[in-house]
C-alpha cells in the first residue's frame, strides 16, 4: 500500500511539474507571438503603360506616401509628440506604416520588377529612426531603387531643411 501511495504522489508531482511546464512555454509564447508585427496583406495593382521609342519592356514597382513614422531620443521633444500624434494617421489594419513599407520592398524580390520608385513622402518627417528604418530596409532589398523625396521627406518637425 505504502508504495501504492508513493507512486501516486509521484505521479501528481509529474503531471503537476508538466502542467506548469507547459504552462510557462504557453504564456512564454504569447508574449513572444504579442510582440510580432500583425501580419499583413498587401494588394499591388499593375498598370500598363506605353511609351514611344522603348526597345524592351520595363517593370517598376511605385511606392508613394508611407509617411513612416518613427522617432527615438535623437530627435527634439517637440518632433517626438508630432509624432506620436501622427503614427495613428498612417496605421492600417493595426500595423504602422513601416509594416507595411517592409511587406512591398520585400516583396519586389520575388517579384520581375527592373526598378523599385519610391515617389515621396517615404518618411513622415525627417527623423534618425524613420530615415535608418528605410535605409536599412533598402539595403536589404536586391531590386535597384529611385528615392524621389517629397515635402515630408525633407522636413523636421515644422522646419524645412535649409542651409542652416
Amino acid at each position: 500500500m505504502k508504495n501504492e501511495n508513493e507512486k501516486m504522489k509521484n505521479g501528481k508531482r509529474i503531471s503537476t511539474t508538466v502542467t506548469l511546464v507547459l504552462l510557462a512555454v504557453f504564456v512564454f509564447l504569447t508574449y513572444k507571438l504579442s510582440l510580432l508585427p500583425p501580419k499583413v496583406s498587401v494588394k499591388i495593382t499593375t498598370e500598363t503603360v506605353a511609351a514611344e521609342g522603348l526597345k524592351k519592356e520595363y517593370r517598376f514597382l511605385f511606392l508613394a506616401d508611407s509617411h513612416i513614422s518613427l522617432s527615438d531620443a535623437r530627435d527634439d521633444e517637440a518632433v517626438i509628440q508630432k509624432e506620436r500624434g501622427r503614427t495613428e494617421m498612417f496605421r492600417y489594419n493595426g500595423a504602422d506604416s513601416e509594416v507595411y513599407f517592409d511587406a512591398i520592398i520585400g516583396s519586389a524580390d520575388q517579384r520581375n520588377e527592373d526598378l523599385i520608385i519610391l515617389g515621396g513622402d517615404i518618411v513622415d518627417s525627417a527623423m534618425y529612426a524613420s530615415l535608418e528604418h528605410v535605409r536599412n530596409t533598402l539595403d536589404g532589398c536586391k531590386k535597384p531603387y529611385l528615392y524621389y523625396s517629397g515635402n515630408h521627406d525633407f522636413e523636421y518637425g515644422e522646419e524645412y531643411y535649409s542651409e542652416k
